[in-house]
């Protein structure tokens, strides 16, 4: 059998690596915390002072071992914290996705987020707290895309909505706090195709 180069080794631990966790969300700060996590640096350094006494057996068994220990870390509940230590959010996994309850909080410990994922994708309602515990924003995704946006006031009072239309056109319409609508604004990309503006009395006024 042929002896692996360590910078093989590396390789295939890290396409492997790549490999389970590129459809997450994840940013490079996260994709670094969970290499910490596994503790890929101190497994190369004991490989490269090592790799000459190990047989190509041993060194197998010991790629086969870091990718069992990386498939078991990507299974369950995932916990990350703030640098102060505080609980920072709770994500879980199934079949080496994200499958099942997403949470996020504030430093203070406080709910900030929570939301459910489906194979990878932000799906049903997610909701937004503001520091006292009060809902701030529901937002209701579909295969991973924001479909509809809604701000509260108060925790109940709507202020303001945001609807992806059909045609692919955004909808946007502002209220008073009263509950009427103040505002309504159709877009795209490129422009605003319908504008109209209500009085508090609910009349529609001349622009």
């Amino acid at each position: 059998m042929e002896r692996k180069s360590i910078g093989e080794l590396k390789n295939e631990i890290l396409e492997y690596k790549e490999k389970v966790i590129k459809e997450t969300r994840e940013k490079i700060r996260d994709l670094e915390r969970r290499s910490r996590e596994i503790r890929l640096k101190e497994c190369f350094k004991v490989l490269e002072k090592s790799i000459d006494r190990m047989s190509d057996e041993a060194l197998e068994k010991l790629v086969e071992n870091l990718k069992n220990d990386y498939i078991a870390k990507v299974n369950g509940v995932h916990k990350s914290y703030y640098k102060t230590g505080g609980l920072k959010s709770e994500e879980t996994y199934k079949k080496e996705k994200l499958n099942g309850e997403y949470i996020e909080y504030y430093r203070t410990g406080e709910l900030k987020e929570k939301g459910q994922y489906l194979n990878n994708q932000m799906v049903g309602k997610w909701i937004g707290y503001t520091r006292g515990g009060v809902i701030r924003e529901i937002r209701i995704f579909e295969n991973n895309q924001c479909k509809e946006k809604t701000l509260l006031k108060d925790g109940s009072m709507v202020i303001k909505t945001e609807k992806a239309l059909n045609d692919g056109n955004l909808e946007i319409n502002v209220y008073y706090d009263t509950g009427k609508l103040k505002e309504k604004k159709v877009q795209n990309e490129k422009e605003i195709l319908l504008y109209e503006k209500y009085s508090s009395t609910g009349e529609k006024l001349k622009l």
